[in-house]
């Protein structure tokens, strides 16, 4: 028989212990969620900041910067000083601790074709979202490549450093950190202040959408290294249908043929890798309401969508 009296006293400590381990573990996942709010304030303050000075600069010279040169500075200095900053606050100084931290598992070979198909058809999707928007806000200042060392130029500047930073700082570190409170309000929070972030009015849904895709390719796969991969899928798919527009304009049923199979790879390859794939389980310490409101009415996110507000305003005033 089992003597109560001598095992509720052994089993009581170890309660405690694990009560009292959880909570300093959600009182650390607060603090640096807190960080990470202004790490969020700290990439659209810097992007506004480089943007101007660009400008500026610019009014001196009587031949302008190449455009993807201001867009490679922003993006680099505004997503690689918070990723260095929460590296160095995790202490990461080997490969192996940066696939811990940031989630650069590997993923199944047969994996990473299904997640070039995805963002290469995605993109598809995302222009169709984008259409109603486009038409009532004039903020798409992509420049379109006009020659094979500009494409390449391009392929750098706008397909792989975003590709990895943007992902790395909202899927690897926003998202890494907030899903140990609430899976729910992480995907949403994260994808809300990615698609925010781009300061683009005209493509708000397209990034929204974006934004949901690789929540569910992270979700399925538990590696930085698919989001990364679609991340870079859909922007090159966005830079080749640019430095292609020409040709697609004057032949209306190719572009329509484009579009239409672009849909329809997306739907398959999604379908498909869904089926082969598996989410991981959902993570729900804190209310999803409850975390999100704390979120989304701190103070630097606040700040931050001030930010956007005027960064959209300005860059419209100079288009």
């Amino acid at each position: 028989m089992i003597n109560k009296e001598t095992s509720q006293p052994e089993s009581a400590p170890a309660n405690a212990e694990q009560i009292e381990q959880r909570n300093r573990q959600y009182a650390a996942g607060k603090r640096e969620l807190k960080s990470i709010r202004w790490m969020l304030f700290f990439i659209i303050a810097a992007q506004l900041v480089i943007t101007m000075l660009t400008t500026l600069i610019a009014s001196f010279m009587t031949t302008p910067p190449h455009p993807y040169l201001q867009v490679g500075i922003a993006s680099l200095i505004a997503y690689s000083i918070p990723i260095l900053f929460y590296a160095h606050a995790h202490k990461v100084k080997h490969i192996r601790q940066a696939r811990d931290t940031f989630r650069l598992h590997r993923i199944k070979p047969q994996l990473l074709p299904l997640v070039l198909l995805i963002g290469a058809g995605a993109q598809m999707v995302m222009i169709l979202l984008n259409l109603p928007f486009s038409f009532l806000f004039k903020t798409d200042v992509y420049y379109t490549p006009t020659a094979w060392w500009e494409l390449t130029a391009g392929i750098l500047v706008v397909g792989i450093i975003p590709a990895i930073f943007e992902e790395f700082m909202f899927r690897g570190i926003l998202y890494g950190t907030m899903s140990e409170l609430s899976t729910r309000a992480a995907a949403i929070f994260t994808t809300v202040m990615f698609a925010l972030l781009h300061a683009n009015p005209a493509g708000f849904l397209g990034y929204l959408f974006m934004g949901g895709v690789s929540i569910v390719l992270l979700r399925r796969t538990s590696s930085l290294v698919a989001t990364v991969l679609f991340h870079f899928a859909v922007n090159t798919a966005a830079l080749l249908m640019e430095y292609y527009s020409a040709f697609l304009f004057d032949f209306p049923m190719t572009m329509a043929v484009l579009f239409l199979g672009g849909i329809l790879v997306f739907a398959a390859a999604m379908t498909i890798f869904c089926g082969v794939t598996k989410p991981q389980p959902e993570t729900g310490r804190k209310r999803t309401s409850s975390l999100l409101g704390q979120n989304f009415f701190s103070l630097p996110v606040l700040l931050c969508i001030l930010g956007v507000i005027f960064l959209v305003i300005y860059t419209i005033s100079n288009i």
